[in-house]
């Protein structure tokens, strides 16, 4: 069972599978943590890391196609921790779109197992979503962590 299987439950989905193309991962991953020491809070989704639901992209909109995949996909993706295949990636994303933000220090490296969840199909930054399991806990499966 995925950890937040119930907050993903309560979202309607019509066009896609949530998790959509995910299978489980066994390998190190690459994740931004807030400080040296990686702890619970750098392993929360969006949501609940900001305390509040997904934002909805087309608030009050009618919504059909391939924006309708769109906007689910990315309401699912919101439940998910993102990740990297690998620390440069991780870094170059982080120089080339997040380091104004300074809320992210150091990339933890993650060892991912099977039991742990699924990671749906890296993108071109080699990024990829990652739906934990109910029983992960990444925190310590931490292998590795290097200052941004």
């Amino acid at each position: 069972m995925l950890k937040y299987e119930s907050e993903l439950a309560a979202i309607e989905f019509t066009a896609v599978k949530c998790p959509a193309d995910a299978a489980p991962c066994d390998g190190v991953a690459y994740r931004y943590v807030h400080q040296s020491v990686p702890v619970a809070e750098d392993f929360l989704p969006v949501p609940i890391e900001s305390n509040g639901p997904p934002r909805r992209i087309q608030v009050g909109a009618a919504i059909e196609g391939q924006a309708l995949v769109a906007e689910e996909n990315y309401l699912c993706n919101q439940w998910a921790l993102s990740m990297f295949e690998t620390e440069d990636h991780a870094r170059k994303f982080f120089k080339a779109y997040l380091r104004k933000r300074k809320t992210h220090t150091h990339i933890a490296a993650v060892q991912l197992r099977p039991i742990d969840g699924l990671g749906t199909k890296p993108n071109t930054h080699l990024h990829f979503n990652f739906h934990e399991y109910q029983a992960a806990n990444l925190v310590a499966q931490v292998v590795a962590i290097t200052a941004i």
